[in-house]
Order: C-alpha cells, then structure tokens, then sequence
C-alpha cells in the first residue's frame, strides 16, 4: 500500500477535530514488512516504533482554495 489515510483520519476532518494548520503535522515513512496497515487504528503509538523508517514535522503550512500545502518534506534517512 503506497498511502493511506485511517477512518478515524477522515471522521475528524470532517467533523472539524483537525485543524491542519494550526496542529502539528507529522508524516512517517513506515516498513509494511513490520507494520500491517488496519483502518482502525487512531494513534500513532498504534504503529510500533520498529516500524517508522523515518519521520518528519511539516512546516509553514497553509490552505488556499481547499488545498493544503506545506514545505516540502526531507527525511534524513531512508
């Protein structure tokens, strides 16, 4: 699986609980060989940390015509 994005992800959007913007926004590269991907999973620490290749905080990011864009992410490793 390339990307996915969890149901509990989805119904905070929509329901309004994440404010991409104002909240830190964390993305991880994870090794499908350690981590099995499951919907219904809400937490990060539901992702063992044996799993995460690498982690990175977006910054300066904005939302401009129902886009969100942020600086481009550098993992340090892979």
């Amino acid at each position: 699986m390339a990307n996915a994005l969890y149901s509990k992800a989805k119904e905070a959007f929509l329901n309004g609980s994440i404010n991409m913007v104002a909240n830190t926004v964390t993305i991880a590269l994870v090794d499908t060989g350690v981590y099995t991907y499951s919907s219904s999973h809400q937490y990060r620490n539901e992702v063992s940390n044996s799993a995460v290749i690498s982690s990175t905080t977006l910054s300066n990011k904005t939302i401009t015509n129902g886009v969100f864009d942020a600086d481009d992410a550098t993992f340090s490793s892979v």
